[in-house]
């Protein structure tokens, strides 16, 4: 296996599809080669801060606050748009709220921050919504849609429980809520029992939900399983 992923970068590292134009150096024919124009693209770009745009005021009268604004003026301007008027209050927490954690805010939360006027009557609705365990519930179901999540088999009308499904679900929302980098993230769920530390637990629901969630065959589809988890883990972390 070593010698054929050896063999395999030496070659250029190609794609399924340029197989057939791939060549050893001592073999006839053409070689495949990434071009230029292959290494421009996004991501394999070096990480780069790129220069500020010069805009104009906000049309709004209000100034700009902060960078990320300046990109979305620049954009708007090339585009001949302006910015819509400022949301109230009101429409502010609300939007924040649905936003955050996927529900609406309570009246005793609106009328809190409607009488705050502190400038920093915000930033204390938005730190509160995301140390709140409804935000890992939120965004952690987009990568629970990812991990192609499910407590039984739906491939089939025999459908087998997954009676500890619940574990992984629990892990996700419990990383989300906690902030945990996203590297530590891929390796937990990828080679949580060659890790060491505490919570070895926590780190099998992660890897065991991960990889073992996904449909289960029987007799000769066994290599369709497989193909399943490459697929799964592919598509998730290779985007």
């Amino acid at each position: 296996m070593v010698a054929a992923l050896t063999a395999w970068v030496k070659m250029g590292a190609p794609w399924p599809e340029a197989a057939a134009e791939a060549r050893p150096a001592t073999a006839t024919g053409p070689a495949f080669k990434i071009t230029e124009k292959d290494r421009e693209f996004w991501s394999f770009r070096p990480v780069r801060q790129p220069p500020t745009p010069v805009v104009g005021r906000d049309p709004r009268g209000d100034a700009v606050l902060h960078p990320i604004d300046r990109f979305v003026l620049a954009k708007l301007e090339e585009n001949g748009l302006r910015p819509v008027a400022p949301a109230d209050k009101r429409t502010l927490i609300r939007r924040a709220t649905f936003d955050l954690i996927g529900l609406p805010p309570t009246p005793e939360e609106i009328d809190a921050f409607l009488a705050d006027d502190s400038p920093e009557a915000f930033a204390k609705v938005v730190d509160r919504l995301l140390a709140s365990p409804n935000y890992g519930e939120r965004w952690g179901r987009h990568w629970l849609d990812i991990a192609r999540y499910g407590e039984d088999q739906a491939h089939t009308f025999q459908a087998r429980k997954y009676p500890d499904g619940y574990r992984y679900r629990d892990w996700v929302v419990k990383a989300f809520n906690a902030d945990m980098p996203y590297d530590r993230f891929i390796l937990e769920q990828v080679a949580g029992d060659l890790l060491d530390g505490p919570n070895r637990a926590d780190r099998l629901a992660a890897l065991l939900g991960f990889f073992a969630l996904g449909p289960v065959y029987y007799g000769r589809a066994t290599a369709d399983e497989l193909d399943d988890r490459v697929d799964t883990l592919t598509r998730a972390f290779s985007g």
